[in-house]
């Protein structure tokens, strides 16, 4: 399953570096269809989709054969702190925020296409997905036990993991992160116009 994860991490950053390389190329040439551009976005989206539907699988799962199951999660939570846990540490926050970056992606690559303004827009977010995509490559969350715990005895599994931290059982847990994130992905969308008009001013046009 790690390598399967890390296989997803991988697609996902090569299609989202190609579907910004098309955004760009549509924005320069007007000869160039999107098209190649969206297939790609939507690939990367699949891909992330897959990504965090496999985290949360292994987590519901307690496969503690996985490093960032067996470190915040155990046997005894509650299902809202199990899901909770899925962005209880840094690798699974970078999945939900690229996750969060990935949908808006969608929703903003359909507004854009509707007002003409989508190859220059989305070639700037498509841009910065890719480095979220990097961040996660870098840290993630598909490592085994052993990668994670090295003290751990290679190939005995653990019969159950550390469990979330006592300080983030509480039910604001559940709330705060995604809606803090959801914002931070949101954030992209102004970045990407205020490049978008920056450039074209600088251009004079």
């Amino acid at each position: 399953m790690n390598l399967l994860g890390n296989g997803l991490i991988f697609v996902a950053l090569t299609a989202t570096v190609l579907s910004a390389i098309h955004y760009y190329r549509s924005a320069v040439s007007s000869t160039q269809s999107v098209k190649s551009a969206r297939l790609w976005l939507r690939v990367g989206a699949a891909a992330i989709v897959a990504l965090s539907g496999l985290l949360l699988s292994l987590l519901m799962q307690h496969d503690f054969s996985n490093g960032y199951v067996y470190s915040y999660s155990s046997r005894n939570l509650p299902m809202h702190f199990l899901i909770s846990s899925f962005y209880a540490g840094q690798e699974g926050s970078f999945l939900f925020w690229v996750l969060c970056s990935a949908v808006i992606g969608l929703a903003l690559m359909h507004h854009t296409g509707k007002r003409k303004s989508e190859p220059w827009v989305m070639s700037v977010y498509m841009g910065v997905q890719t480095f979220l995509i990097l961040l996660l490559y870098a840290k993630t969350p598909f490592l085994s036990v052993w990668e994670k715990v090295p003290q751990l005895p290679l190939g005995q599994l653990p019969a159950d993991g550390s469990g979330l931290n006592p300080l983030l059982q509480n039910v604001w847990m559940v709330i705060h992160p995604p809606v803090l994130f959801l914002g931070f992905a949101s954030m992209i969308i102004p970045f990407s116009f205020a490049i978008l008009y920056i450039s074209f001013s600088s251009a004079g046009v």
